[in-house]
């Protein structure tokens, strides 16, 4: 009697352990599917933001080359004021890359990641 009592109790606990397991995989499976989910899509509204950025850029270079060309009086002194700019925003650029772009990218992941 005592046999199927312990018996029935140790069957009970491995039943519950396997659901245990089996809600313990399944709930790390959800929090990285959440986890990667929100990785993309702050990748993906980057990447838009980046290209609008861009082609805002561009009309923006080529108003500002126009506005030179006009104050000169000659398209290429005007577009070549411009790429002298856009060049000297470039290395500025490149000098801070690493404080504007890649800690801050580190650190939007690293928060993402670890975020509970």
């Amino acid at each position: 009697m005592i046999l199927k009592e312990t018996s029935a109790k140790i069957e009970e606990l491995f039943s519950h352990t396997k659901e245990y397991i089996q809600n313990r995989i399944d709930l790390t499976k959800l929090e990285i599917a959440e986890k990667i989910s929100t990785l993309l899509s702050t990748f993906f509204s980057t990447i838009i933001f980046i290209a609008l950025l861009f082609v805002s850029l561009i009309f923006f270079g080529l108003s500002i080359g126009f506005l030179f060309s006009k104050l000169t009086g000659e398209y290429y002194w005007g577009f070549l004021i411009t790429s002298g700019l856009y060049l000297l925003i470039g290395v500025v650029f490149w000098k801070l890359r690493t404080r504007i772009i890649q800690i801050p990218i580190m650190n939007s992941i690293i928060k993402e990641l670890f975020n509970k």
